[in-house]
Protein backbone atom coordinates (compact mmCIF):
# COMPACT_ATOMS: atom_id res chain seq x y z
CA UNK A 1 0.00 0.00 0.00
CA UNK A 2 2.85 2.38 0.87
CA UNK A 3 4.44 1.70 -2.50
CA UNK A 4 1.17 2.42 -4.32
CA UNK A 5 0.67 5.60 -2.29
CA UNK A 6 4.20 6.74 -3.10
CA UNK A 7 3.66 6.08 -6.82
CA UNK A 8 0.42 8.05 -6.79
CA UNK A 9 2.17 10.99 -5.12
CA UNK A 10 4.88 10.91 -7.76
CA UNK A 11 2.29 10.80 -10.55
CA UNK A 12 0.37 13.78 -9.14
CA UNK A 13 3.65 15.61 -8.60
CA UNK A 14 4.62 14.98 -12.24
CA UNK A 15 1.20 16.16 -13.45
CA UNK A 16 1.57 19.32 -11.41
CA UNK A 17 5.03 19.89 -12.88
CA UNK A 18 3.68 19.44 -16.43
CA UNK A 19 0.93 21.99 -15.73
CA UNK A 20 3.52 24.43 -14.41
CA UNK A 21 5.65 23.81 -17.50
CA UNK A 22 2.67 24.55 -19.76
CA UNK A 23 1.96 27.77 -17.86
CA UNK A 24 5.63 28.71 -18.22
CA UNK A 25 5.39 28.06 -21.98
CA UNK A 26 2.30 30.28 -22.22
CA UNK A 27 4.14 33.06 -20.38
CA UNK A 28 7.16 32.55 -22.65
CA UNK A 29 4.84 32.73 -25.66
CA UNK A 30 3.49 36.09 -24.45
CA UNK A 31 7.00 37.37 -23.71
CA UNK A 32 8.08 36.75 -27.33
CA UNK A 33 4.94 38.24 -28.93
CA UNK A 34 6.67 41.50 -30.00
CA UNK A 35 9.54 39.59 -31.62
CA UNK A 36 10.15 37.26 -34.54
CA UNK A 37 7.32 34.85 -35.32
CA UNK A 38 9.79 31.95 -35.27
CA UNK A 39 10.00 31.95 -31.45
CA UNK A 40 6.26 31.99 -30.79
CA UNK A 41 5.71 29.27 -33.42
CA UNK A 42 8.23 26.91 -31.73
CA UNK A 43 6.74 27.63 -28.29
CA UNK A 44 3.19 27.07 -29.55
CA UNK A 45 4.07 23.70 -31.13
CA UNK A 46 5.77 22.61 -27.89
CA UNK A 47 2.71 23.70 -25.88
CA UNK A 48 0.43 21.84 -28.27
CA UNK A 49 2.42 18.60 -27.92
CA UNK A 50 2.54 18.81 -24.11
CA UNK A 51 -1.20 19.49 -24.01
CA UNK A 52 -2.10 16.54 -26.23
CA UNK A 53 0.15 14.19 -24.22
CA UNK A 54 -1.76 15.03 -21.05
CA UNK A 55 -5.24 15.13 -22.64
CA UNK A 56 -8.14 13.87 -20.48
CA UNK A 57 -11.92 13.85 -20.73
CA UNK A 58 -12.21 16.00 -17.61
CA UNK A 59 -10.16 18.71 -19.24
CA UNK A 60 -12.23 18.63 -22.42
CA UNK A 61 -15.26 19.53 -20.28
CA UNK A 62 -13.52 22.80 -19.37
CA UNK A 63 -13.98 24.02 -22.96
CA UNK A 64 -17.12 26.20 -22.99
CA UNK A 65 -19.97 25.17 -25.28
CA UNK A 66 -19.70 28.64 -26.87
CA UNK A 67 -16.29 27.66 -28.27
CA UNK A 68 -17.60 27.86 -31.86
CA UNK A 69 -18.29 31.60 -31.46
CA UNK A 70 -14.63 32.14 -30.55
CA UNK A 71 -13.72 30.17 -33.69
CA UNK A 72 -16.30 31.91 -35.88
CA UNK A 73 -13.82 34.25 -37.61
CA UNK A 74 -11.96 31.20 -38.90
CA UNK A 75 -15.18 29.40 -39.80
CA UNK A 76 -16.25 32.41 -41.93
CA UNK A 77 -13.01 32.13 -43.90
CA UNK A 78 -13.61 28.43 -44.53
CA UNK A 79 -17.25 29.00 -45.58
CA UNK A 80 -16.23 31.50 -48.27
CA UNK A 81 -13.10 29.66 -49.40
CA UNK A 82 -14.67 28.05 -52.48
CA UNK A 83 -15.72 31.43 -53.90
CA UNK A 84 -12.07 32.49 -54.17
CA UNK A 85 -10.35 32.69 -57.52
CA UNK A 86 -6.98 33.08 -55.81
CA UNK A 87 -6.89 29.83 -53.81
CA UNK A 88 -3.22 30.33 -52.96
CA UNK A 89 -3.98 33.55 -51.09
CA UNK A 90 -7.06 31.98 -49.48
CA UNK A 91 -4.93 29.09 -48.21
CA UNK A 92 -2.35 31.55 -46.91
CA UNK A 93 -4.99 33.52 -44.98
CA UNK A 94 -6.53 30.38 -43.46
CA UNK A 95 -3.08 29.12 -42.51
CA UNK A 96 -2.30 32.37 -40.69
CA UNK A 97 -5.71 32.38 -38.99
CA UNK A 98 -5.38 28.78 -37.82
CA UNK A 99 -4.64 29.95 -34.26
CA UNK A 100 -8.17 31.42 -34.15
CA UNK A 101 -9.39 27.83 -34.49
CA UNK A 102 -6.80 26.30 -32.15
CA UNK A 103 -6.46 28.69 -29.20
CA UNK A 104 -10.09 28.29 -28.01
CA UNK A 105 -9.39 24.53 -27.85
CA UNK A 106 -5.80 24.45 -26.63
CA UNK A 107 -5.69 27.17 -23.95
CA UNK A 108 -8.32 25.70 -21.56
CA UNK A 109 -6.69 22.27 -21.97
CA UNK A 110 -3.16 23.53 -21.30
CA UNK A 111 -3.64 25.94 -18.37
CA UNK A 112 -6.25 26.92 -15.81
CA UNK A 113 -7.99 30.05 -17.03
CA UNK A 114 -8.41 32.00 -13.82
CA UNK A 115 -7.69 35.53 -12.64
CA UNK A 116 -4.31 34.60 -11.15
CA UNK A 117 -3.00 33.19 -14.42
CA UNK A 118 -4.48 36.03 -16.47
CA UNK A 119 -2.71 38.52 -14.19
CA UNK A 120 0.54 36.61 -14.71
CA UNK A 121 0.04 36.72 -18.47
CA UNK A 122 -0.76 40.44 -18.53
CA UNK A 123 2.20 41.16 -16.24
CA UNK A 124 4.44 39.26 -18.66
CA UNK A 125 3.01 41.23 -21.59
CA UNK A 126 3.67 44.50 -19.74
CA UNK A 127 7.21 43.40 -18.88
CA UNK A 128 8.11 42.48 -22.47
CA UNK A 129 6.61 45.73 -23.78
CA UNK A 130 8.60 47.81 -21.27
CA UNK A 131 11.85 45.95 -22.01
CA UNK A 132 11.28 46.28 -25.77
CA UNK A 133 10.61 50.03 -25.47
CA UNK A 134 13.71 50.56 -23.30
CA UNK A 135 15.80 48.64 -25.85
CA UNK A 136 14.37 50.72 -28.71
CA UNK A 137 15.17 53.98 -26.90
CA UNK A 138 18.67 52.75 -26.09
CA UNK A 139 19.19 51.79 -29.75
CA UNK A 140 17.78 55.15 -30.88
CA UNK A 141 20.03 57.21 -28.59
CA UNK A 142 23.11 55.12 -29.40
CA UNK A 143 22.48 55.39 -33.14
CA UNK A 144 21.99 59.16 -33.11
CA UNK A 145 24.69 60.12 -30.59
CA UNK A 146 27.48 57.61 -31.28
CA UNK A 147 27.03 56.34 -34.84
CA UNK A 148 25.44 59.25 -36.66
CA UNK A 149 26.89 61.81 -34.18
CA UNK A 150 23.95 64.15 -34.66
CA UNK A 151 22.13 66.45 -32.19
CA UNK A 152 19.64 64.30 -30.30
CA UNK A 153 16.54 66.54 -30.00
CA UNK A 154 16.76 68.00 -33.50
CA UNK A 155 17.27 64.56 -35.10
CA UNK A 156 14.39 62.95 -33.20
CA UNK A 157 12.12 65.91 -34.03
CA UNK A 158 12.72 65.31 -37.74
CA UNK A 159 10.14 62.51 -37.58
CA UNK A 160 12.21 59.70 -39.13
CA UNK A 161 12.54 57.82 -35.83
CA UNK A 162 8.82 57.73 -35.08
CA UNK A 163 6.27 55.09 -36.14
CA UNK A 164 7.92 52.30 -38.19
CA UNK A 165 11.30 53.98 -37.79
CA UNK A 166 11.01 53.42 -34.01
CA UNK A 167 9.87 49.77 -34.12
CA UNK A 168 12.15 48.70 -37.00
CA UNK A 169 15.02 47.31 -34.80
CA UNK A 170 12.75 44.54 -33.46
CA UNK A 171 11.05 44.01 -36.85
CA UNK A 172 7.45 44.56 -35.80
CA UNK A 173 4.82 46.72 -37.48
CA UNK A 174 4.23 49.85 -35.38
CA UNK A 175 0.44 49.43 -35.38
CA UNK A 176 0.56 45.89 -33.97
CA UNK A 177 3.19 46.69 -31.35
CA UNK A 178 0.89 49.57 -30.32
CA UNK A 179 -1.91 47.07 -29.69
CA UNK A 180 0.24 45.18 -27.17
CA UNK A 181 1.38 48.39 -25.49
CA UNK A 182 -2.18 49.79 -25.29
CA UNK A 183 -3.40 46.68 -23.47
CA UNK A 184 -0.38 46.86 -21.14
CA UNK A 185 -1.12 50.51 -20.32
CA UNK A 186 -4.74 49.78 -19.43
CA UNK A 187 -3.76 46.81 -17.27
CA UNK A 188 -1.07 48.91 -15.54
CA UNK A 189 -3.54 51.73 -14.81
CA UNK A 190 -5.90 49.19 -13.26
CA UNK A 191 -3.06 47.81 -11.10
CA UNK A 192 -1.97 51.33 -10.10
CA UNK A 193 -5.51 52.03 -8.87
CA UNK A 194 -5.34 48.99 -6.56
CA UNK A 195 -1.92 49.70 -5.01
CA UNK A 196 -1.57 51.23 -1.54
CA UNK A 197 2.19 51.41 -0.90
CA UNK A 198 3.78 54.64 -2.22
CA UNK A 199 6.93 52.95 -3.58
CA UNK A 200 4.85 50.39 -5.50
CA UNK A 201 2.70 53.18 -6.92
CA UNK A 202 5.81 55.10 -7.99
CA UNK A 203 7.27 52.04 -9.76
CA UNK A 204 3.98 51.38 -11.55
CA UNK A 205 3.75 55.03 -12.56
CA UNK A 206 7.23 54.83 -14.11
CA UNK A 207 6.14 51.72 -16.03
CA UNK A 208 3.04 53.54 -17.34
CA UNK A 209 5.13 56.56 -18.39
CA UNK A 210 7.56 54.26 -20.25
CA UNK A 211 4.67 52.56 -22.02
CA UNK A 212 3.12 55.94 -22.94
CA UNK A 213 6.43 57.19 -24.37
CA UNK A 214 6.68 54.02 -26.45
CA UNK A 215 3.12 54.45 -27.66
CA UNK A 216 3.76 58.06 -28.70
CA UNK A 217 6.95 57.18 -30.56
CA UNK A 218 5.08 54.44 -32.40
CA UNK A 219 2.59 57.19 -33.34
CA UNK A 220 -0.30 54.82 -34.03
CA UNK A 221 -3.33 57.11 -34.17
CA UNK A 222 -5.86 54.36 -33.51
CA UNK A 223 -4.11 53.05 -30.40
CA UNK A 224 -3.49 56.50 -28.91
CA UNK A 225 -7.12 57.53 -29.52
CA UNK A 226 -8.35 54.19 -28.09
CA UNK A 227 -6.34 54.60 -24.88
CA UNK A 228 -7.57 58.19 -24.42
CA UNK A 229 -11.21 57.21 -24.94
CA UNK A 230 -11.02 54.20 -22.60
CA UNK A 231 -9.23 55.99 -19.76
CA UNK A 232 -11.39 59.13 -19.94
CA UNK A 233 -14.83 57.69 -20.70
CA UNK A 234 -14.84 53.93 -19.95
CA UNK A 235 -12.64 53.37 -16.90
CA UNK A 236 -14.47 55.94 -14.69
CA UNK A 237 -17.51 53.62 -14.78
CA UNK A 238 -15.47 50.92 -13.05
CA UNK A 239 -14.19 50.79 -9.47
CA UNK A 240 -11.86 53.74 -8.85
CA UNK A 241 -10.92 54.61 -5.27
CA UNK A 242 -10.65 58.36 -5.85
CA UNK A 243 -12.62 59.11 -8.99
CA UNK A 244 -12.35 62.92 -8.88
CA UNK A 245 -8.59 62.81 -8.40
CA UNK A 246 -8.23 60.25 -11.18
CA UNK A 247 -10.29 62.33 -13.64
CA UNK A 248 -8.40 65.53 -12.77
CA UNK A 249 -4.98 63.89 -13.26
CA UNK A 250 -6.15 62.17 -16.46
CA UNK A 251 -7.51 65.38 -17.99
CA UNK A 252 -4.33 67.29 -17.12
CA UNK A 253 -2.16 64.50 -18.52
CA UNK A 254 -4.12 64.27 -21.77
CA UNK A 255 -4.15 68.07 -22.11
CA UNK A 256 -0.35 68.02 -21.79
CA UNK A 257 -0.23 65.25 -24.40
CA UNK A 258 -2.25 67.30 -26.87
CA UNK A 259 -0.01 70.33 -26.29
CA UNK A 260 3.04 68.19 -27.07
CA UNK A 261 1.36 66.64 -30.13
CA UNK A 262 0.53 70.00 -31.68
CA UNK A 263 3.93 71.53 -30.90
CA UNK A 264 6.00 68.80 -32.57
CA UNK A 265 5.83 69.10 -36.35
CA UNK A 266 5.75 65.35 -37.01
CA UNK A 267 2.85 64.74 -34.60
CA UNK A 268 0.97 67.78 -35.83
CA UNK A 269 1.16 66.50 -39.40
CA UNK A 270 0.29 62.93 -38.42
CA UNK A 271 -2.70 63.81 -36.23
CA UNK A 272 -4.07 66.62 -38.35
CA UNK A 273 -2.70 66.91 -41.89
CA UNK A 274 -2.22 63.19 -42.61
CA UNK A 275 -5.42 62.25 -40.77
CA UNK A 276 -7.46 64.72 -42.85
CA UNK A 277 -5.80 63.72 -46.13
CA UNK A 278 -6.47 60.05 -45.36
CA UNK A 279 -10.23 60.63 -45.35
CA UNK A 280 -10.37 63.45 -47.92
CA UNK A 281 -11.14 62.41 -51.53
CA UNK A 282 -8.77 63.44 -54.29
CA UNK A 283 -9.48 66.83 -55.85
CA UNK A 284 -10.11 66.28 -59.57
CA UNK A 285 -7.72 63.30 -59.41
CA UNK A 286 -4.81 65.60 -58.49
CA UNK A 287 -2.75 64.83 -55.41
CA UNK A 288 -2.77 67.54 -52.77
CA UNK A 289 0.08 66.52 -50.40
CA UNK A 290 0.01 62.83 -49.63
CA UNK A 291 3.11 61.60 -47.83
CA UNK A 292 3.29 58.02 -49.06
CA UNK A 293 0.27 56.89 -51.02
CA UNK A 294 -3.27 57.73 -52.06
CA UNK A 295 -5.70 58.43 -49.20
CA UNK A 296 -7.51 55.47 -47.68
CA UNK A 297 -10.86 56.91 -48.66
CA UNK A 298 -9.99 56.39 -52.33
CA UNK A 299 -9.27 52.71 -51.67
CA UNK A 300 -12.51 52.49 -49.71
CA UNK A 301 -14.37 53.99 -52.67
CA UNK A 302 -12.90 51.24 -54.88
CA UNK A 303 -13.96 48.68 -52.29
CA UNK A 304 -17.57 49.90 -52.21
CA UNK A 305 -17.74 49.75 -56.01
CA UNK A 306 -16.81 46.07 -55.71
CA UNK A 307 -19.26 45.44 -52.86
CA UNK A 308 -22.15 46.84 -54.94
CA UNK A 309 -21.47 44.23 -57.64
CA UNK A 310 -21.60 41.27 -55.21
CA UNK A 311 -23.20 42.49 -51.99
CA UNK A 312 -24.55 39.25 -50.55
CA UNK A 313 -21.68 36.74 -50.75
CA UNK A 314 -18.67 38.84 -51.76
CA UNK A 315 -15.78 37.42 -53.78
CA UNK A 316 -14.18 34.82 -51.51
CA UNK A 317 -11.64 34.54 -48.70
CA UNK A 318 -8.54 35.14 -50.81
CA UNK A 319 -9.73 37.68 -53.37
CA UNK A 320 -9.71 41.03 -51.58
CA UNK A 321 -6.46 42.38 -53.04
CA UNK A 322 -6.98 40.74 -56.44
CA UNK A 323 -10.37 42.37 -56.88
CA UNK A 324 -9.26 45.71 -55.44
CA UNK A 325 -6.39 45.90 -57.95
CA UNK A 326 -8.91 45.79 -60.81
CA UNK A 327 -10.50 48.93 -59.37
CA UNK A 328 -7.17 50.59 -58.53
CA UNK A 329 -6.14 50.33 -62.20
CA UNK A 330 -9.44 51.86 -63.35
CA UNK A 331 -9.09 54.84 -61.00
CA UNK A 332 -5.36 55.39 -61.49
CA UNK A 333 -4.35 54.53 -57.93
CA UNK A 334 -1.01 53.24 -59.15
CA UNK A 335 0.76 53.23 -55.75
CA UNK A 336 -2.01 51.12 -54.18
CA UNK A 337 -1.88 48.84 -57.23
CA UNK A 338 1.89 48.35 -57.17
CA UNK A 339 2.02 47.90 -53.39
CA UNK A 340 -0.86 45.34 -53.44
CA UNK A 341 -2.70 47.27 -50.75
CA UNK A 342 -5.75 45.73 -49.12
CA UNK A 343 -8.69 47.88 -47.99
CA UNK A 344 -6.97 48.85 -44.71
CA UNK A 345 -10.34 48.51 -43.00
CA UNK A 346 -11.41 45.21 -41.43
CA UNK A 347 -15.14 45.90 -41.82
CA UNK A 348 -14.83 46.70 -45.53
CA UNK A 349 -12.50 43.73 -45.94
CA UNK A 350 -15.20 41.32 -44.73
CA UNK A 351 -17.78 42.92 -47.01
CA UNK A 352 -15.47 42.37 -50.00
CA UNK A 353 -14.49 38.80 -49.13
CA UNK A 354 -17.68 37.47 -47.57
CA UNK A 355 -20.45 39.92 -48.46
CA UNK A 356 -23.26 40.90 -46.12
CA UNK A 357 -23.66 37.31 -44.91
CA UNK A 358 -20.06 37.03 -43.70
CA UNK A 359 -20.10 40.59 -42.38
CA UNK A 360 -23.18 39.89 -40.23
CA UNK A 361 -21.50 36.76 -38.81
CA UNK A 362 -18.38 38.82 -38.10
CA UNK A 363 -20.43 41.48 -36.25
CA UNK A 364 -22.39 38.80 -34.39
CA UNK A 365 -19.19 37.37 -32.89
CA UNK A 366 -18.01 40.77 -31.65
CA UNK A 367 -21.44 41.71 -30.29
CA UNK A 368 -21.33 38.48 -28.29
CA UNK A 369 -17.83 39.27 -26.98
CA UNK A 370 -18.99 42.77 -25.98
CA UNK A 371 -22.02 41.24 -24.25
CA UNK A 372 -19.73 38.96 -22.20
CA UNK A 373 -17.39 41.80 -21.22
CA UNK A 374 -20.20 44.17 -20.19
CA UNK A 375 -22.24 41.48 -18.40
CA UNK A 376 -19.15 40.37 -16.45
CA UNK A 377 -18.09 44.02 -15.86
CA UNK A 378 -14.65 43.02 -17.12
CA UNK A 379 -12.75 46.26 -17.77
CA UNK A 380 -9.71 44.65 -19.42
CA UNK A 381 -11.82 42.52 -21.77
CA UNK A 382 -14.00 45.49 -22.74
CA UNK A 383 -10.90 47.65 -23.29
CA UNK A 384 -9.30 44.93 -25.42
CA UNK A 385 -12.40 44.78 -27.66
CA UNK A 386 -12.60 48.57 -27.99
CA UNK A 387 -8.92 48.69 -29.02
CA UNK A 388 -9.67 46.12 -31.73
CA UNK A 389 -12.91 47.68 -32.94
CA UNK A 390 -11.27 51.10 -33.32
CA UNK A 391 -8.18 49.51 -34.88
CA UNK A 392 -10.36 47.74 -37.47
CA UNK A 393 -11.22 51.17 -38.88
CA UNK A 394 -7.82 51.60 -40.57
CA UNK A 395 -6.15 48.16 -40.46
CA UNK A 396 -6.89 44.60 -41.56
CA UNK A 397 -5.81 43.34 -38.14
CA UNK A 398 -7.20 39.84 -38.66
CA UNK A 399 -5.16 39.33 -41.84
CA UNK A 400 -1.75 39.91 -40.22
CA UNK A 401 0.09 37.37 -38.05
CA UNK A 402 0.69 39.74 -35.12
CA UNK A 403 -2.91 40.99 -35.18
CA UNK A 404 -4.37 37.49 -35.52
CA UNK A 405 -2.38 36.19 -32.53
CA UNK A 406 -3.30 39.26 -30.45
CA UNK A 407 -7.00 38.64 -31.13
CA UNK A 408 -7.03 34.83 -30.88
CA UNK A 409 -4.94 34.50 -27.72
CA UNK A 410 -6.32 37.31 -25.56
CA UNK A 411 -9.92 37.01 -26.75
CA UNK A 412 -9.91 33.35 -25.71
CA UNK A 413 -8.43 34.16 -22.30
CA UNK A 414 -10.68 37.10 -21.48
CA UNK A 415 -13.79 35.62 -23.07
CA UNK A 416 -13.50 32.28 -21.29
CA UNK A 417 -12.78 34.01 -17.98
CA UNK A 418 -16.00 36.02 -18.39
CA UNK A 419 -17.97 32.88 -19.28
CA UNK A 420 -16.64 31.06 -16.19
CA UNK A 421 -17.41 34.07 -13.98
CA UNK A 422 -20.95 34.42 -15.33
CA UNK A 423 -21.58 30.67 -14.93
CA UNK A 424 -20.36 30.79 -11.32
CA UNK A 425 -22.58 33.81 -10.57
CA UNK A 426 -25.62 32.03 -11.99
CA UNK A 427 -24.86 28.96 -9.87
Amino acid sequence: MNLISLNLKNIFKNIEQIEKLRLFLVLLYVFFLPYNLFYTTIIFITLLVLTLIDLKKEKIKSIPKQVWIFQLIYIIGVLFYNLSIDKTEANYILERQLVILLFPLILPLSIKINQVNINLILTTLTLTCVLSILYLFFYLFYLILFELKLPLIKTISSGYFFNHGFSKPISIHASYFSLYISLSILYSVQILNSLKVFFNKLMMLLIIITLYLGLFFLASRNSIISVFIILLFIYPFFKIYNKKKYLLISILFFALSFIIIFNITYFKNRFSGELISDVKPLNNKEYINYSYTEPRIERWACAFDLIKKSPLIGYGTGDEVTMLKTEYSKKGLFISYLENFNAHNQYISYLIKCGIIGFVLFLFSFFYFLYLAIKDKNFIYLSFLIILLIGFYTENILDSNKGIVFFAFFNTLFGYMSIYNLNNKSV
